[in-house]
């Protein structure tokens, strides 16, 4: 089976799902509570008749442009009562994410938006070592649709969420063995299908990586 480098820098063998990356988002929970509450807010303006003051404690930042629904994974445009923000000595309106290209230290290089401070929107990270995500950010993880190229070859291309593959993903392998179906918290999880080149495979229910052996012992009753 063909070896590859996690995120992380170390290696595995075999093929089992990539680990989880090292960075920390906010819990999905605390992230849905921020949308509805935007949500609500911009109702409450509408209300109003579009008045777009920026008040204190509002989760909708002004300037912002669109906002994030973890339910569904995209991103909304927001009225126009809530994209007026005001501007800082610099021209770009507060809250509006920043385009930049940074090399830093240690040799990694990114390129796209940043918003206070973090990778967010859509950007390219190659890190020093070869590694390469090209794809969406939130809040200086990893979230969204994303591509990743592993240092040995390997590569993921699908959804994350909140740092790790979740989602509907297509893992590649350097050899050509290849996996399409559902991901969970950086593991193969829900339907999938691993095809190896020597014919080898499995098609159907997974679980925390592997095939789900409790199904299959149902099936076989």
């Amino acid at each position: 089976s063909a070896r590859r480098t996690t995120m992380g820098g170390s290696e595995s063998k075999g093929d089992k799902a990539p680990p989880k990356e090292d960075k920390v988002a906010p819990r999905p929970g605390k992230m849905e509570k921020m949308y509805e509450r935007a949500l609500r807010e911009q109702k409450e303006r509408e209300a109003r008749g579009g008045d777009d003051k920026d008040e204190p404690g509002s989760s909708m930042r002004n300037g912002r442009g669109q906002i994030y629904n973890p339910q569904t994974g995209k991103w909304s445009e927001l009225q126009p009562a809530q994209t007026q923000g005001r501007p800082h000595s610099s021209g770009s309106a507060e809250g509006t994410p920043t385009y930049e290209v940074k090399t830093f230290p240690s040799g990694n290089r990114y390129e796209g938006t940043w918003l206070n401070g973090k990778y967010h929107g859509k950007g390219v990270l190659k890190y020093a070592d070869g590694r390469k995500y090209d794809g969406e950010w939130f809040n200086g993880v990893t979230h969204g649709k994303g591509h990743f190229h592993y240092s040995n070859g390997d590569q993921y291309v699908g959804e994350y969420r909140a740092g790790q593959q979740h989602g509907q993903g297509r893992f590649v392998w350097k050899n050509g063995d290849l996996y399409v179906g559902g991901w969970q918290k950086g593991k193969r999880h829900g339907k999938g299908k691993l095809s190896k080149v020597n014919g080898d495979g499995f098609n159907g229910m997974w679980k925390d990586g592997h095939p789900d052996m409790q199904i299959l012992k149902n099936v076989h009753r």
